[in-house]
C-alpha cells in the first residue's frame, strides 16, 4: 500500500509539474518569427553557445528602447559563463538602411534586427533570445527576495529612475536593479553601465540556479508574461541549473570595446573592428574577457593641427589619412611628401607630453601605425606630424 501512496504521490507531482511547466511555456514563448529565424541553433556536437539577454523599457523621448544587452556565453558541460555587456549607444545601420543605434533597433526593426546586429558586430551565432521589460526584471529580483552585488560607483541618475544608491555592497530591491541597470550617467559611461549590467545578470542567474526545481519553477510562473524566449521552461531551468554553486561556476565578465568620443560637449561611441576581434577571441576561447581593455576615451580634437606627409610612396595615402583626420574633427594644415619615401611604418609624431593623448587619438581615427615622442629629429610647426608608411592599408 506504502508503495502505491509513494507511487501516486510521484505521478500527482509530475503531472503538477507538467502543468506548471506548460503554463509557464505559453506565457513566456517568443511569437516573433522573424527573430526565432534570426537564431542559429547550435549544433548537438557543440558544447558552447551565445544567448543574447535583453533589458527593455520606456526611453526618456517615449519609445521603447533596450537598456541593456548582453551576450551570454555557455559552456554548460564545464559550468563556465561569460557576460559580455554591450552599449545601447553603438551606432549602427540597419538592414532597411537606417542609422540608428543598437537600443534602439527593437524600436525601428525589431528584435529579429537586433539579434542579426549583433551577430554581425561579435561575429558569433545567436542561439537563444531572452528579453524582459523593466517591469519583468523588477518582478523578478522581488520573486527572488532581492540580490546582493557590489555596485563600483554611486547611482544617481534622473533619467533612469528615482532611486539613488551608494557604492558598495548591498541588497538591491527590484525597482533599484531596474534603476541601476539603466543610470549611465557616469565618467566612463559605457564601461561602468556595462560592469553593473554584468554584476545583475551574474546575481540574478546565481540566485535562480541555487533556488532550483519547483520554487523556481513558482518563480518563472508569477513572472513569464514579463518575459519572452524562444527556450522553454525546462530548457531553460536546466542551464541554470548547471551554473548552481553546487557545480562551482566558472563565471566572467566583460564589457564589448568601444571608444568614447566628446565633441564640443557631444557623446558619440563607435567601436573599433580590430578591438573587437580581439576581445570576442579571448571570450570565444573562454578566457578572462575582464582583462580585455575595454573603453576608450576619445580627446577632443578641436583646434588640434596636424601635418600629413606621404613618407612611403604609397599612392594617395596621405590625402587618405587627412580625410580621416578631418572627420575625426582634427585641423590638417598640411598634406605633402616627405623628402624620401623610406618609412616602413606609418608615424605620428607629437612635441610634448600634452600632445601624448591626441597623438594616440590619431592612430585611433587612422587604424594603424605608432605614436611616438621623436619631435627633435623632424621639423613641423602644427601640434602632431603623421607620417604614413609603406605599410598604409586605406581603410574600407
Amino acid at each position: 500500500m506504502l508503495a502505491l501512496l509513494v507511487a501516486a504521490a510521484v505521478v500527482v507531482a509530475g503531472v503538477v509539474t507538467f502543468v506548471y511547466s506548460s503554463s509557464v511555456d505559453s506565457k513566456m514563448a517568443l511569437s516573433d518569427d522573424a527573430a526565432r529565424n534570426a537564431l542559429v541553433s547550435p549544433s548537438k556536437a557543440e558544447e558552447v553557445h551565445y544567448t543574447l539577454v535583453v533589458g527593455e523599457g520606456v526611453a526618456s523621448q517615449g519609445h521603447q528602447r533596450a537598456f541593456m544587452i548582453n551576450l551570454v556565453r555557455v559552456n554548460a558541460a564545464s559550468h563556465q559563463v561569460t557576460y559580455t555587456a554591450i552599449s545601447p549607444d553603438i551606432p549602427v545601420t540597419t538592414s532597411s538602411g537606417e542609422t540608428t543605434t543598437l537600443g534602439d533597433v527593437i524600436q525601428t526593426d525589431g528584435d529579429a534586427e537586433l539579434i542579426k546586429q549583433v551577430s554581425a558586430l561579435t561575429g558569433v551565432d545567436v542561439a537563444h533570445f531572452i528579453k524582459a521589460s523593466d517591469k519583468g526584471l523588477e518582478h523578478l529580483v522581488d520573486a527572488l527576495d532581492g540580490i546582493d552585488i557590489t555596485l563600483p560607483y554611486p547611482v544617481d541618475d534622473p533619467a533612469a529612475g528615482i532611486i539613488s544608491l551608494d557604492a558598495g555592497e548591498q541588497t538591491l530591491s527590484g525597482q533599484a536593479t531596474a534603476t541601476a541597470c539603466k543610470a549611465s550617467n557616469y565618467e566612463d559611461p559605457a564601461r561602468t553601465q556595462g560592469q553593473v549590467q554584468n554584476e545583475i545578470l551574474a546575481a540574478i542567474t546565481q540566485k535562480l540556479a541555487d533556488r532550483g526545481g519547483f520554487d523556481a519553477l513558482s518563480t518563472f510562473d508569477s513572472l513569464a508574461e514579463d518575459i519572452k524566449t524562444d527556450l522553454g521552461y525546462q530548457r531553460l531551468a536546466d542551464g541554470i541549473e548547471a551554473l548552481s554553486s553546487i557545480n562551482n561556476p566558472v563565471v566572467q565578465q566583460g564589457v564589448l570595446p568601444v571608444t568614447v568620443s566628446v565633441q564640443s560637449g557631444t557623446v558619440s561611441y563607435r567601436c573599433d573592428k580590430q578591438a573587437v576581434a580581439s576581445f570576442m577571441s579571448v571570450v570565444n576561447d573562454g578566457g578572462d574577457a575582464s582583462a580585455v581593455a575595454d573603453t576608450t576615451q576619445d580627446v577632443d580634437t578641436t583646434g588640434i593641427t596636424v601635418a600629413v606627409r606621404n613618407g612611403g610612396g604609397v599612392n594617395q595615402a596621405a590625402s587618405q589619412a587627412a580625410a580621416l583626420l578631418r572627420d575625426g574633427g582634427f585641423t590638417v594644415t598640411e598634406v605633402g611628401n616627405t623628402d624620401n619615401p623610406v618609412y616602413d611604418e606609418t608615424l605620428v609624431i607629437y612635441r610634448n607630453g600634452d600632445m601624448k593623448a591626441a597623438a594616440e587619438q590619431v592612430v585611433r581615427d587612422l587604424g594603424q601605425g605608432r605614436s611616438t615622442d621623436a619631435s627633435v629629429y623632424y621639423s613641423f610647426n602644427s601640434d602632431l606630424l603623421v607620417i604614413v608608411g609603406k605599410n598604409w592599408v586605406a581603410s574600407s
